[in-house]
């Protein structure tokens, strides 16, 4: 295929997806447990791939900016699936998700599905809070 063509196909992707990318709003996050926390956004990479915006703090307050939300959410915007790690890298060691988090890139959180007893998570909206359960 031609670089002409090619960026023609691209751009008509684009132009496809702006509606989509436009109506996201900012994600926020609120980590009020020990550890940090990441995620695989519908089985891609894991979120650290953002750079220190795809890693939320222990302790911490995060602010996914909407054009990167809606960028991770692209394949699936109306049922976007988080499957969310309590490490600064996703399943590195290991690790299982503790929950599922279904979001709409338009009205936001749909579901959270608990995998685990040691952590809580909660929100609405575009507002997520991620508490620990155990002492």
């Amino acid at each position: 295929m031609s670089f002409k063509k090619i960026t023609v196909a691209s751009l008509l992707l684009l132009g496809m997806n702006l509606p989509a990318i436009s109506s996201a709003a900012d994600l926020t996050i609120v980590n009020h447990t020990k550890f940090d926390s990441t995620s695989i956004i519908n089985g891609g990479p894991c979120s650290t791939i953002l750079g220190e915006v795809g890693i939320t703090r222990a302790g911490k307050t995060n602010v996914i900016p909407a054009m990167r939300v809606a960028f991770a959410c692209i394949g699936n915007t109306s049922n976007c699936k988080a499957d969310v790690y309590m490490t600064a890298y996703c399943h590195s060691k290991g690790d299982a998700a503790i929950a599922t988090v279904v979001l709409d890139t338009k009205t936001g959180i749909k579901s959270i599905q608990m995998k685990t007893n040691g952590y809580a998570i909660t929100g609405s909206g575009f507002n997520i809070i991620l508490t620990s359960v155990v002492k």
